[in-house]
């Protein structure tokens, strides 16, 4: 896996982006999610004005998933509708404060955790 400095802006817009593809290709049958471009620990440790731009990245790439193929199942609506009024500070913070409830997590790729942090607070399971 390809990984790069933490503070080099362009990687983690092209990152988020990345991991967003698969976060939300979940359906009724078996899938495979990759293991992410950063780990929630290294999500941690980059400043604040990287961790919003990661995280509209992130959805910028999950809300992009069907264009890769991933079924919407629904999902994609749900979280579209979820964060409209919402701003990426505000999705940078649901998934820090996501992320520091759940230490056992960290040294997992942020992607699955970041899918997880939006889900409680998006209702995006089937």
């Amino acid at each position: 896996m390809l990984r790069r400095s933490a503070g080099d802006f362009g990687v983690v817009v092209l990152s988020a982006v990345l991991i967003g593809t698969g976060a939300v290709s979940a359906t009724a049958q078996s899938v495979t999610i990759g293991g992410g471009y950063i780990t929630g620990n290294e999500y941690q440790q980059l400043r604040e004005a990287e961790k919003i731009v990661y995280a509209a990245g992130l959805v910028d790439g999950m809300l992009g998933a069907p264009l890769f193929g991933a079924p919407d199942s629904g999902r994609v609506a749900r979280l579209d509708a979820c964060i409209k009024n919402k701003s990426a500070e505000q999705i940078a913070a649901i998934l820090s404060k996501d992320l520091q409830e759940n230490p056992e997590l960290w040294h997992l790729g942020v992607n699955v955790p970041a899918y997880n942090a939006l889900n409680k607070v998006c209702d995006l399971k089937d």
